[in-house]
């Protein structure tokens, strides 16, 4: 995850993944094929972070909550 998030522009400061969000984001988001969805995902998340951080919008560190899924993965 960290070079997932560096790539983005984050890092464990400004963006934190609660543990029951990311067991939420790999057993319904992610497909068979794992590790490589399971990174678009979370590139996907921190994307959207990352823009909210522009934006100004947050405050830091961002937290992902499980409720917050549907906001930034959709479905």
């Amino acid at each position: 995850m960290p070079k997932t998030f560096e790539e983005h522009g984050l890092d464990g400061e400004k963006l934190i993944i609660e543990d029951e969000a990311l067991t939420v984001i790999i057993e319904k988001y992610t497909r068979e094929a794992g590790v490589r969805w399971l990174k678009k995902q979370l590139a996907k998340t921190a994307w959207v972070v990352s823009e909210k951080i522009v934006f100004g919008t947050p405050d830091l560190p961002y937290i992902v909550k499980v409720e917050m899924r549907s906001g930034i993965l959709g479905k």
